[in-house]
This record gives C-alpha cells, sequence and structure tokens, in this order.
C-alpha cells in the first residue's frame, strides 16, 4: 500500500488592477513532492487500541474529562488503571522490567487516550519517553536498574525542569 503525499503551499493571493477590471489571482507551487510507503498495522497495536478504547470509554466520562481539564489536573488512580495495563513499559527495554522498544504502539497508546481527552495523555508521555527513553539512554546503569523497572510498572512519575 502506498500513499502520495504532495505538499502545496499558495503564497501568494493578491489583485491586480488592470485599468478597470480587477483580476484575482492565485499563485500555486509545489514545494515537496514524495511517495510515502505505509505497511499494514502489526496485529499487537491493533489488540492495544482495541483495549484502550474500552479503558477510555469505561474510565473516562466526558464530563469528568471536562472537569479534569478545566482543574489543569489528571487523577492518578486513573493513571494507576492505566499502568496497570502494562503500557507504561513500552519505551523500555525488557532487561529493566518493559515491554521492550515499540515506540510505534506508545504513539497509538496516545492517540487512544486523546480519543477521551488528553487528561492522561501528558503524564504517559512524561512517564514513557521523558523518563524511559531518557534513562536508557542517557542514564548510568545504577539509575537504569533502580528507575526504569519502576518507569514500566508505573509507580513513578517523571518531570523534568526547564531554565
Amino acid at each position: 500500500m502506498f500513499f502520495r503525499l504532495q505538499t502545496v503551499f499558495f503564497f501568494s493571493s493578491r489583485r491586480r488592477h488592470t485599468g478597470s477590471a480587477s483580476v484575482s489571482w492565485a499563485r500555486r507551487c509545489v514545494y515537496e513532492t514524495a511517495t510515502l510507503y505505509f505497511s499494514e498495522e502489526r496485529e499487537h497495536i491493533g489488540m492495544l487500541r482495541d483495549t484502550l478504547r474500552r479503558f477510555v470509554a469505561a474510565e473516562m466520562p466526558r464530563d469528568k474529562v471536562r472537569e479534569w481539564d478545566r482543574a489543569h489536573m489528571f487523577p492518578p488512580e486513573l493513571f494507576r488503571k492505566l499502568a496497570d495495563l502494562g503500557v507504561c513499559g513500552l519505551t523500555i527495554e525488557e532487561s529493566y522490567g518493559g515491554q521492550g522498544r515499540d515506540l510505534v504502539a506508545a504513539v497509538a497508546v496516545i492517540e487512544e487516550i486523546c480519543r477521551g481527552g488528553a487528561c492522561l495523555a501528558g503524564p504517559f508521555i512524561h512517564c514513557a519517553f521523558y523518563g524511559g527513553i531518557n534513562i536508557s539512554e542517557n542514564g548510568s546503569e545504577e539509575q537504569k536498574r533502580e528507575l526504569l523497572p519502576r518507569l514500566a510498572r508505573g509507580e513513578l512519575l517523571f518531570a523534568y525542569g526547564l531554565s
């Protein structure tokens, strides 16, 4: 299966006056044309999506999600239930208690969570990507042994400071 991606920019839209007549025109420029090849989604990702859709439907009613968004918070017990599904370990190697490095599955988790609301997406991204990937790639062996298993189980929330 392949899709043709064509990015078109309308970069000039102006009126030219020719005597009493006004001519509208737009110039079109094809900036980039590429052919992208996508394979069918792997079976385990489809199963993960189904599980997460059921989770979102059962645990994230729209009125509650609106309330959490207005309060700028997320319920920690809901994150715990999400972690119990095993998704926090999708970016962590199996040797440290994770599911192995499956970034496509981790992105699928974000997509499915955001269908119900973004209140859990931020904590999941911090845990899986900022925590799991950063410590896996940049942490000392001691940090990996201490922190990665707890991140994979969802026992730790990861945060960072930016100055």
